[in-house]
């Protein structure tokens, strides 16, 4: 009994972490994508099927479209990335905080 009860729990010990050991990473390709003014510009993403975000393929900044669909800066708030209110350009000046070279602190995802 006792050995059943340790496979058992070993078993679903193994479970719990098999989630995290076969994450699957984000396809990094790069991609055209547009701004609603028709402005193109080429990003590629990074991360895993869990945490994923873009990137600027000219210079390395983290993006995030806004609400109007916007491809703006991206500025990290409370651990998540949200769109600032600069719109990304080529030549435009990123805003203070505008972040580079991302990486997510490691949670865990109970389902919620």
């Amino acid at each position: 009994m006792k050995k059943i009860f340790a496979l058992l729990f070993a078993f679903c010990i193994a479970c719990l972490f098999a989630q995290t050991v076969f994450a699957v990473p984000a396809l990094e390709r790069v991609f055209t994508v547009k701004q609603p003014d028709g402005y193109a510009f080429e990003v590629f993403t990074r991360g895993d099927e869990r945490a994923h975000w873009t990137v600027s393929d000219s210079d390395g900044y983290i993006l995030a479209q806004n609400g109007d669909h916007w491809w703006c800066y991206a500025l990290v708030a409370n651990g998540r990335l949200k769109p600032s209110c600069v719109r990304y350009y080529k030549n435009a000046v990123p805003p203070k905080g505008a972040v580079k070279n991302y990486t997510p602190k490691p949670r865990f995802n109970n389902g919620g």
